[in-house]
């Protein structure tokens, strides 16, 4: 992914509408993290929508059982 294309500010919004929570963060190397729980059927379609909108070249994507560790979807600005 991508920096400075308004890829964190989007990806809060659709997260927050869609009931994910989780973060998002730029990382150092100039890729975008984003770490995300919710149903699988409503992260599917958080990803299906940053496909979207977004020009996203590469994407690892690891699903893992939740741990309940977020309560809300924001942005994180340190490593």
């Amino acid at each position: 992914m991508v920096q400075g294309v308004g890829l964190r500010g989007y990806a809060c919004a659709v997260a927050r509408r869609m009931h994910v929570s989780g973060f998002v963060q730029n990382l150092s190397n100039g890729s975008v993290k984003i770490v995300a729980e919710g149903s699988r059927e409503d992260l599917e379609a958080f990803l299906r929508e940053l496909h979207q909108r977004f020009m996203i070249s590469h994407s690892n994507v690891e699903w893992k059982p939740a741990l309940h560790a977020f309560h809300s979807f924001g942005v994180r600005y340190h490593e």
